[in-house]
């Protein structure tokens, strides 16, 4: 099928009936300066105005909030829904994306330096995933990538600030879509 849209124009996804072809994921077509826009929103709100959070908790918060917002922003009309990963913990975090005709799923880490690393999940290998942390040799968020990209996840960007990282990851379309990621518990 052709593509009705210029070369270059942003798109959510290549529908096929309630999935997505296997090479094309959410924002495929328009990742580019997404994490140059994600680290300066999370550089001005790290340190500001936040009572108690621990800090892998305020990275992963404040990726998500930006993400939701570039979303909205770029796709008017998509809403988001967003949740934690972890029942005790807000450093693992979700955000569901839904914008006709798919909806996709991203997760959002928050990392120290020497945090343990959980295990990928069956869902983050068909999800997108940021990586949010203290960078470095030996450090969870390296630890962490290792782990993407064992169970096939593919690095599309990466920011080394001064005082965090980033990363953005995308894996592989879910055969025929996962009712539980896109929305359809």
């Amino acid at each position: 099928m052709e593509c009705p849209l210029p070369r270059g124009a942003p798109v959510i996804a290549e529908a096929i009936s309630f999935g997505y072809t296997s090479e094309t994921m959410a924002f495929t077509a328009s990742t580019t300066g997404l994490l140059e826009r994600v680290e300066k929103f999370v550089a001005s709100h790290l340190d500001v105005n936040w009572a108690a959070e621990p800090r892998a908790a305020r990275l992963a918060l404040l990726v998500r909030e930006e993400l939701r917002r570039w979303t909205q922003s770029s796709y008017p009309g998509a809403t988001c829904e967003g949740s934690a990963l972890d029942p005790e913990s807000r450093r693992r975090l979700s955000l569901t994306i839904h914008s006709a005709p798919v909806s996709h799923r991203v997760e959002v880490w928050g990392l120290l330096k020497d945090d343990p690393i959980r295990a990928v999940s069956g869902h983050t290998v068909h999800s997108w995933v940021v990586l949010a942390g203290d960078g470095g040799p030996g450090s969870a968020f390296e630890k962490a990538a290792e782990q993407l990209t064992k169970a096939g996840l593919k690095r599309v960007d990466q920011r080394e600030g001064p005082t965090f990282s980033l990363s953005l990851w995308m894996g592989a379309g879910a055969p025929d879509g996962c009712p539980e990621c896109l929305g359809r518990k």
